[in-house]
């Protein structure tokens, strides 16, 4: 910054909001100019951000600048995402907090006892937060990586391309999350474009054959006492297996012969599904400001009686009247966190009936004509296709392929590496797309999902013959459980950890006011 150009005043607002907003303060400096005071200046940045038109969080996330909710404070962060807001409002909040003399840190600083302690930085975790906060409640929130968002989110080399992690919000017109999404500002569009099937003649007509037999074969599981895919479809008929591939690895991420059917059809279907641009990670992020968050804190550790909880980190014990395990099913079957006492045989048995499914991506971002010829949205799959691959197409028009690959076929593929990964899917999307593409691809990135072990796989999936294992886990003293897998209609499901996440809050919260706080 060329502190020479600067006012006093100038110097003050970059300074001191552009470090808290990390890394924009360029853009700040640009803005300000040459202002005579702190209130001029945020007015000129004001008139940067659109001037009169109205702000929502999307306007923030577009520039990079959502870190000034957190500076704001969680009740400015809720109404931002409640609805938009002028210039004029925001600033005023900033220059109140600019012209404040409490020591902002000190305020914020994490407290190493805390009414409610959050573990995991998800959808759930952040949801519950919320709720928690707004009914006056301390809390901190540990999270195991570098990141708020769970398994929301995209890889650097991947953001101009699709999100790396959670992407459709299913069931669109019904998703709690797609109001939510709208009110945000975000860019909200319908997923469902053209299905196309190669191998089988006319690429349109198989594409509505295999809906037409997808049905089907849901309505006569519907019917099947057992709720077993493998009674109602024939095992070698290549237009049931193709079904099943996306049945079972492509939708839950485990083999059709593994699944609960019964439970696959109780789940919000994958129907008139919205994706929205900005990705869902950035919808996510929004919880995430104003709440305490301590990152590169795993729990190693969490102790649990019926009048609190007490919990080891790399960073020391934090003590809590209540806590929120938003971990995976995956994290919590691993014993990465050892529980005093141990788990009792019923919560380790309903962890045992819903393991981790595995769904990975490959994303390829190609030459700008690359795909040209191809409608956007398009979803493509093979009839004889070893791997059980499905591609979208052009996401949001973008020059972008994106393989979706489940299962074991998965855990198989992702045992070699990245290269190697990429290597064996080109010739396919080279067979759709009827020319060869290898020397057409600028970036790739591959996902590990089932290799992270703040995971273990992409979410959960019901064991056959485990119907109702979605089940709210039982609380155990003062510690509550919540996540996608313990909704039994939002399962698997960015909705399903929000949903999950606000009951638990709720339920905690109600409990700690009937509870006097120890003296």
């Amino acid at each position: 910054m060329r502190a020479s150009t600067c006012s006093p005043h100038h110097f003050f607002l970059t300074q001191r909001l552009g470090h808290e907003l990390g890394g924009r303060v360029d853009l700040l400096v640009a803005a300000a100019g040459r202002q005579r005071s702190v209130d001029d200046a945020l007015r000129a940045l004001g008139a940067a951000l659109g001037g009169p038109r109205p702000i929502t969080y999307a306007t923030l996330a577009n520039l990079g600048l959502t870190r000034v909710l957190d500076v704001l404070g969680p009740q400015v962060a809720r109404r931002v995402r409640a609805r938009a807001i002028s210039a004029d409002t925001l600033f005023a909040w900033l220059a109140r907090w600019l012209h404040s003399p409490v020591d902002r840190a000190a305020v914020a600083a994490e407290r190493r006892a805390v009414d409610v302690l959050v573990v995991g930085a998800g959808m759930a975790g952040l949801a519950a937060a919320e709720v928690l906060i707004e009914r006056g409640l301390s809390v901190l929130v540990v999270e195991a990586s570098n990141r708020a968002g769970g398994r929301a989110a995209r890889s650097q080399n991947a953001a101009p391309m699709f999100e790396t992690g959670a992407s459709w919000l299913h069931s669109g017109s019904t998703n709690p999350l797609t109001p939510i999404a709208n009110a945000l500002g975000f860019d909200v569009r319908d997923a469902d474009g053209p299905l196309h099937v190669y191998g089988a003649g006319e690429t349109t007509a198989a594409g509505a054959r295999y809906l037409d037999l997808e049905d089907r074969i849901a309505d006569r599981i519907s019917d099947d006492r057992a709720g077993h895919f493998g009674a109602v479809t024939r095992a070698h008929d290549p237009w049931d297996q193709l079904v099943l591939v996306g049945l079972g690895p492509l939708s839950m991420g485990v083999e059709p012969d593994e699944l609960s059917a019964h439970d696959f059809l109780q789940l919000a279907p994958e129907i008139g599904d919205r994706l929205v641009a900005e990705g869902l990670d950035r919808l996510v992020g929004a919880y995430a400001h104003g709440v305490p968050i301590r990152f590169g804190a795993p729990v190693q550790r969490l102790q649990w009686r019926p009048d609190g909880v007490r919990a080891s980190t790399p960073h020391g014990t934090i003590d809590a009247r209540a806590a929120i395990v938003t971990v995976s099913t995956g994290v919590l079957a691993s014993g990465a966190i050892a529980f005093e006492p141990e788990l009792p045989a019923a919560h380790v048995d309903r962890l045992a009936a819903l393991p981790m499914g595995v769904l990975e991506k490959v994303l390829l971002r190609l030459d700008e004509d690359a795909l040209a010829h191809v409608a956007p949205m398009t979803t493509a799959r093979e009839l004889f296709d070893h791997h059980g691959v499905e591609w979208l197409l052009r996401p949001f028009g973008r020059p972008v392929a994106v393989a979706l690959v489940g299962g074991r076929r998965a855990r198989t593929l992702l045992a070699r590496d990245d290269e190697h990964v990429v290597r064996e899917l080109v010739p396919g999307l080279s067979r759709i797309l009827g020319r060869p593409v290898g020397d057409r691809i600028r970036v790739a990135v591959v996902t590990r999902y089932c290799q992270d072990e703040n995971s273990f796989g992409s979410y959960s999936a019901t064991r056959r013959g485990r119907l109702g294992a979605r089940r709210p886990l039982p609380p155990l003293g003062a510690m509550h459980f919540a996540g996608e897998a313990w909704d039994e209609v939002w399962g698997t499901t960015l909705a399903g950890a929000w949903s999950s996440g606000r009951t638990a809050a709720r339920t905690i919260a109600g409990a700690l006011r009937r509870r006097p706080r120890a003296a």
